[in-house]
């Protein structure tokens, strides 16, 4: 919930400089002709943005996933740490994925400057 939180706030904070870049772009009739390295750089950061809080969230998520996994009192320590696996698993592949789909549902943007793809 927090990763959805913290990915939708970058992604609605990053729109007014996208839709910024984009219009003083538009002008360029050449389609051959580049960003400048400016723009370019903040399209950047905007998507580094997104995975660095992703990537925070997922180095945190071992520590929580095994404290819980050690309060459900497994029988042997193997049991433990099949537990533990099985919740990474399933918390990163959601916030590594599936939270990154559900943020850009426009399918037409996401190859565009600092969307899902870029």
């Amino acid at each position: 919930m927090i990763c959805v939180a913290i990915i939708t706030a970058i992604k609605e904070g990053s729109k007014e400089a996208i839709a910024e870049i984009k219009l003083k772009n538009a002008s360029i009739v050449d389609p051959k002709k580049k960003l400048s390295f400016e723009d370019d750089m903040a399209l950047k950061f905007i998507s580094a943005a997104a995975s660095g809080a992703i990537f925070v969230i997922n180095y945190f998520l071992k520590f929580s996933m095994r404290f819980f996994s050690n309060k459900e009192c497994h029988e042997t320590l193997t049991k433990m740490n099949v537990s533990v696996a099985l919740k990474l698993t399933l918390a990163r592949f959601i916030n590594s994925s599936i939270l990154l789909v559900l943020v850009n549902r426009d399918v037409k943007n996401w190859y565009t400057g600092g969307n899902l793809v870029y």
